[in-house]
């Protein structure tokens, strides 16, 4: 538990029947004038999903921590009762898992909060508002943002006192822009760039997109997001399960069943430490450059030349890669699987160094741990719905075995309503399939679950394994 953090289990109301449109409106504390967006969010969201469209309202990278919090006036309070995240169940917590709860179990009335904190550095602290409550209907987005005011700040940039500043820096018709700007230059390296910290202005049209990519369909889910199975069955459970439900919205249940049948929901996936110690091997390397001390990043963000020169090796990238291999920022792969653990929650960055996690700790020097824990944090893609379909459908056809791995991703993907707006019949190219799978497919390939390149790429028989365990392993806070 963190320090500060009230230890009381928080109180829930009980859910609606029929799922309701909430206006929502989530302020940054200590900002001012105040910062905030205006949200219709769908009542039967689960808080999981909330945090991913928080996220994406305030453009942030969800490389940090985060926690909801309720019956307070502000997240530090001891009266506040907290959730788990997942990464308070690895650590052994006990309490209630935000991923099952729902918003109307926490706002009920007009004028009830929620607390949200994101990065336990910067200390960024949401309360969300119950403005009003309106009827939820088929056609209605389950997120969207109505209104806002002053630009989001970007991440890792001190918290509200850094944003203060460097929109005060950033911007010439500020009150304090010379003041500031002066500061500026008498502490910080003659060669930074103040504008890397700008805050970033607020464009409803790119925050609403960013939340249609979260949510494919439109319309109340409620249980059913959490409980159903092909055919209507609970033998399945978490996405894959709603990926059904979604696909029974546009008629293509069968389509996605049979896609869930060949993929062996039935059929062992365990591993052996021999398989996994190979398929891991990148990550594995990665966790121990890292150690107890983390790895220095330069003031970019990017690993150090030394670093990158290691991890270019480790890939064996000599003569298959253009340039020096010594700056992370030219060297995709490296900075690729960087970014992956990232995502994958085996590192975060912490003051200027990538840390491991509590969980990278524990799987660390355990191979096969270090597979299991990389197959429950797939799909690596945004969030649980939208770029995440395609996610689950390219686990689904590495899992089945197809041959044409990116074209059967496609076909299913078609078949769920999804097109590609650059083309003239909304047909899917391969290169825009790929783009919606990307860091799935990355982990795979670095897993050695795909053999071939990019486009090209197969499964592999120990890739079938891997996606096996990823898509058979729900709901993994049981």
């Amino acid at each position: 538990m963190f320090l500060g953090l009230g230890s009381s289990t928080p109180n829930l109301f009980p859910r609606r029947d029929e799922p309701a449109l909430f206006t929502v409106r989530a302020e940054l504390a200590h900002t001012s004038p105040p910062l905030w967006r205006r949200l219709e969010l769908a009542s039967d969201l689960y808080l999981d999903e909330v945090h991913d469209i928080l996220q994406a309202v305030f453009g942030w990278d969800d490389d940090h921590l985060h926690k909801f919090g309720k019956g307070g006036k502000r997240f530090y309070d001891r009266a506040t009762a907290h959730f788990l995240t997942p990464y308070d169940l690895e650590e052994g917590e006990s309490g209630i898992s935000e991923e099952q709860v729902r918003l109307d179990e926490v706002l009920e009335r007009k004028g009830d909060r929620l607390l949200y904190l994101y990065d336990f550095g910067d200390c960024w602290e949401l309360v969300l508002t119950l403005q009003e409550t309106g009827p939820l209907t088929d056609a209605t987005p389950r997120a969207r943002c109505m209104d806002g005011r002053r630009p989001s700040p970007v991440e890792d940039c001190g918290g509200a006192p850094g944003y203060a500043f460097w929109d005060a820096v950033n911007r010439p018709d500020h009150p304090h822009h010379e003041e500031a700007l002066a500061d500026f230059r008498a502490h910080r390296d003659a060669d930074e760039d103040p504008s890397y910290w700008a805050p970033v202005p607020f464009d409803r049209a790119a925050v609403n997109e960013a939340l249609g990519r979260l949510f494919s369909e439109p319309g109340p889910a409620g249980e059913q997001r959490r409980t159903s199975g092909p055919g209507g069955g609970a033998r399945l459970s978490g996405p894959v399960a709603d990926l059904l439900v979604d696909a029974s919205y546009v008629g293509e249940e069968d389509l996605l069943a049979a896609m869930v049948d060949r993929a062996g929901p039935d059929t062992p996936s365990e591993v052996d430490e021999t398989t996994a110690r190979r398929m891991v091997a990148p990550y594995a390397w990665l966790l121990d450059h890292a150690g107890t001390d983390g790895i220095p990043l330069t003031q970019a963000g990017y690993l150090r030349p030394a670093s990158v020169e290691a991890a270019a090796d480790v890939l064996g990238l000599r003569g298959t890669w253009v340039g020096k291999l010594n700056r992370e920022d030219q060297t995709m792969p490296v900075r690729v699987l960087r970014e992956t653990a990232q995502r994958m929650r085996l590192l975060r960055r912490y003051r200027g160094r990538l840390m491991v996690t509590p969980a990278g700790r524990k799987a660390a020097t355990d191979p096969v741990a270090l597979w299991a824990h990389l197959a429950e944090r797939m799909p690596a893609d945004e969030a649980r719905f939208g770029r995440s379909h395609g996610g689950l459908l390219l686990l689904l056809v590495v899992a089945g075995g197809g041959d044409d791995v990116l074209a059967g991703v496609g076909r299913a993907l078609t078949a769920l309503g999804w097109r590609d707006s650059d083309s003239d019949d909304g047909s899917l190219s391969r290169g825009a399939v790929l783009d919606m799978v990307r860091d799935s497919h990355d982990v795979l390939s670095f897993l050695g679950a795909l053999e071939g390149r990019g486009r090209d790429a197969r499964p592999t028989a120990k890739g079938k394994l891997f996606a096996r365990a990823a898509l058979w392993n729900w709901p993994r806070d049981a």
